[in-house]
């Protein structure tokens, strides 16, 4: 039995919008959009089964949170977002590329 190997090159590609949750204006698409995501939309899939309760209601807490982030009381949680990625990504020794 013959095994042949080959040589792959895996590249993580991270198309970054918006590098802050703050960043949002408050009366603006991107906030209602953000909005409807984590209530409407998540709740339709936890309602067929898709996600967890455990995750709809983490949706619904940063929404609540959302409002303390833009006033700086609450660390914004995708500037943390991007360290972790990178930080796991060099963990296990994958090169990553960022696209803004």
């Amino acid at each position: 039995m013959k095994l042949n190997f080959h040589s792959y090159t895996i590249i993580l590609t991270h198309d970054v919008d918006h590098l802050a949750l703050k960043n949002y204006s408050l009366f603006s698409k991107m906030t209602a959009s953000f909005f409807k995501r984590s209530l409407w939309n998540n709740l339709i899939r936890l309602i067929k089964g898709d996600i967890a309760l455990k995750d709809y209601l983490d949706g619904v807490k940063w929404v609540v949170l959302y409002f303390f982030v833009k006033l700086g009381v609450v660390t914004d949680p995708w500037e943390k977002a991007i360290d972790d990625i990178m930080e796991l990504e060099k963990s296990i020794m994958l090169d990553q590329l960022f696209s803004l």
